[in-house]
Formats: C-alpha cells, sequence, structure tokens
C-alpha cells in the first residue's frame, strides 16, 4: 500500500494505480479506503467495470493473480 501511495505522489499520471489500492484495502479489510480509492480510479476510468478490465490484462495475471481480481470485486467494480 505504501509503495503505491508513494508512486502515486511521485507521478501524478499513474492513476492506473488506484486499482492497485483498490484492491490492497479491499483484501485487508479497510472498506473506507478500498471505496476511495475506486473513487479516484472510476473519475479517471468511467465506466470500468471486472468485463473491460479483464480484456485490458495480460491472460498470465488473470490465471495466476486471482486474489487480485477478488480484490477488485470486493473494492465494488461491477461485472459488467
Amino acid at each position: 500500500v505504501e509503495l503505491t501511495k508513494e508512486g502515486l505522489r511521485a507521478g501524478t499520471g499513474m492513476t492506473w494505480a488506484y486499482r492497485m489500492l483498490a484492491t490492497y484495502y479491499a483484501r485487508l479489510g479497510d472498506e473506507e479506503n478500498a471505496a476511495d480509492a475506486l473513487a479516484r480510479l472510476i473519475q479517471h476510468y468511467p465506466g470500468l467495470t471486472m468485463e473491460t478490465l479483464q480484456q485490458g490484462i495480460p491472460p498470465s495475471l488473470l490465471e495466476y493473480q486471482p486474489a487480485y481480481f477478488d480484490g477488485l470485486r470486493k473494492a465494488g467494480i461491477p461485472e459488467s
């Protein structure tokens, strides 16, 4: 979480990093921060869904990182 936040402070154009924060916080059970990270992500990527996200992610990540996507679902990204 801290490294991702540091990256956001260092490079304001790294808005995709909110996706990582949302999943980290959701997996930690920190619903408030997960919701905040998700809201910031959606500001930059309106209409983002699990479906559109998975279309742009390398297949290896889909296969080998299921917890990452579970965290995004817990954070509240809609399926479609």
